[in-house]
C-alpha cells in the first residue's frame, strides 16, 4: 500500500528508542524505524489521530491511540494489529425514536449523532 504523506498531529518516541510512532490527519498510525529509514502505517481509526501514548509500565511493544472517531485503540508495534478498541457510549446510545411524535427532522439528527436509532 503506497504511503500517504498527511500532516502528523503528534509523535512520540518508543521506548527503544529506535522507532518513533506518529498519529496523522488521515487517520493512520505510523511506525517510523529511525535506523532503516522504514515507515509502516496502521489504519482503523475513521477519524484523525489526535494522541499516541506509550506507557513505561507496560511492554514497549504496545501504543495506544485516541482519534476524532471517539475511539482509543491499543496496538502491538511488532505486529502492528490493532488487538482493543474501546469507545465511550454516546448519551442517547440505543434510544428507539421512531415512534416519537412532535421532533424537527433537526432534532431528530442531532438525536442521532448522539446515538439515538430510527428504524
Amino acid at each position: 500500500m503506497p504511503i500517504s504523506y498527511q500532516p502528523i498531529q503528534n509523535a512520540i518516541l518508543a521506548a527503544n528508542n529506535w522507532q518513533l510512532v506518529s498519529g496523522s490527519v488521515d487517520q493512520t498510525i505510523r511506525r517510523w524505524n529511525l535506523q532503516t529509514c522504514e515507515c509502516t502505517q496502521m489504519t482503523g481509526h475513521t477519524g484523525i489521530v489526535y494522541s499516541i501514548a506509550m506507557s513505561a509500565s507496560i511492554p514497549k511493544e504496545i501504543v495506544f491511540s485516541g482519534s476524532f472517531d471517539e475511539s482509543i485503540k491499543v496496538w502491538n508495534l511488532e505486529t502492528e494489529h490493532c488487538f482493543l478498541s474501546m469507545r465511550s457510549p454516546r448519551p442517547y446510545e440505543g434510544m428507539q425514536i421512531t415512534k416519537v411524535k412532535g421532533l424537527t427532522q433537526a432534532q431528530k439528527l442531532t438525536l442521532k449523532a448522539l446515538g439515538a436509532v430510527e428504524n
